[in-house]
């Protein structure tokens, strides 16, 4: 799932999990729905 299909999921109220073996991008795309009053929960894949 891509974070374009998150993010809409998100919209639409569901709950996302983050996941990629970029932190840096991990990080990032979980501070924008920080903002949004949304829980970001993020995870790094092993």
């Amino acid at each position: 799932m891509g974070l374009a299909t998150a993010q809409a999921f998100a919209q639409a109220g569901a709950a996302v999990v983050l996941a990629d073996i970029n932190e840096e991008e991990l990080r990032s795309a979980a501070m924008e729905y920080a903002p949004r009053g949304k829980p970001a929960s993020e995870r790094r894949p092993i």
